[in-house]
């Protein structure tokens, strides 16, 4: 038995990324990763679950694992919004009628807020949710997205405004000089 432990710090070795690790970012990027995908069918979850099981298959960890996530949820995102266009449009075939249309979408912290993001642009929520819940920085959201600094620092303002005001629109509140807030941008 004396090489038992040697065995389980190869093993761990191997893994690449800590059960501990995985655990900790698991915890904390699950949602905002859901959120993330922009999936609104119900396949958000196993995207963003087939990430995580993509990380722990890395032999070697990336250097930055958070980043890694959101690349690779994205990538997985897309994958599934091609192959659910395709599988769409077989069911339109055979049953000569509209699908229904996406069903319950409801991981994030707060299905108010939720919904909010769900209202914006694709471009604009990435960055809201890699930045607000991802922690990444402008720089790491830029090349996620193939955009500019400059262009991701406005996108993030400019979703950070109309999450604003559609939060006031719902709730009846007003600007800070009491005004009520703009219905459309």
């Amino acid at each position: 038995m004396s090489g038992a432990p040697t065995d389980a710090l190869h093993f761990e070795a191997a893994m690449g990324i800590t059960p501990e690790t995985l655990s900790g970012l698991l915890t904390r990027h699950f949602g905002p990763l859901v959120a993330w995908t922009g999936l609104r069918d119900g396949s958000a979850e196993d995207v963003v679950q087939e990430a995580f099981v993509k990380l722990s298959a890395e032999v070697t960890p990336p250097a930055q694992p958070v980043a890694w996530l959101y690349a690779t949820t994205r990538h997985l995102a897309s994958n599934e919004r091609r192959a659910t266009g395709r599988r769409v449009h077989r069911e339109r075939m055979m049953a000569g009628s509209e699908s229904r249309e996406g069903a319950a979408w409801a991981t994030a912290e707060a299905g108010e807020l939720a919904g909010f993001l769900l209202t914006l642009p694709d471009n604009l929520r990435e960055v809201v949710v890699a930045r607000t819940w991802g922690g990444l920085g402008f720089d790491e959201i830029a090349a996620l997205v193939g955009r500019s600094k400059a262009t991701v620092w406005r996108d993030y303002g400019r979703a950070l405004d109309l999450l604003r005001d559609r939060y006031g629109i719902a709730t009846g509140g007003t600007t800070d000089n009491g005004q009520p807030r703009r219905t459309a941008r």
